[in-house]
């Protein structure tokens, strides 16, 4: 069984979220995905998350493509969550090429032979949830 991982916010969970989900869970048999814990998003996007991290896990735990969701490290840049599930591919959205970059390194140094792999941009514009809270002025 090949299992895939994918890190994410998942808040204000919308189209392109099921999107990458699924472009996620094509690339293997199990697809856990892994939430970003709350002052990590905050540290990053610069603004609280609208749903906590229990309510986001939560919510894509719920997902029939879902097999798993666990709430991430405590730090920023930790991927000890890696170690846990031992996932065979680690996804990666389109647009995160610092996390591209920071996962692929933690691999190398860990001795870890996980394959790191960029999934497609979502078709729809205006789909990001940054867009979206914007639009909706949450």
């Amino acid at each position: 069984m090949k299992t895939v991982a994918l890190f994410g916010t998942f808040d204000f969970l919308h189209a392109g979220h099921i999107f990458v989900l699924e472009e996620a869970k094509k690339l293997g048999d199990k697809l856990i995905v892994i939430i970003a814990q709350d002052h990590i998003v905050e540290e990053l996007k610069g603004n609280k998350p609208i749903h906590d991290q229990s309510e986001r896990r939560n919510l894509v735990a719920q997902l029939a493509i879902v097999d798993e969701a666990l709430i991430g490290d405590t730090s920023l840049g930790g991927y000890e969550v890696l170690r846990q599930v031992t996932p065979a591919i680690v996804a990666i959205g389109y647009d995160q090429q610092e996390l591209f970059d920071d996962v692929s390194q933690f691999i190398a140094n860990h001795g870890l032979t996980m394959l790191v792999s960029r999934l497609p941009e979502y078709e729809k514009p205006g789909r990001k949830t940054g867009k979206l809270r914007e639009a909706f002025g949450v």
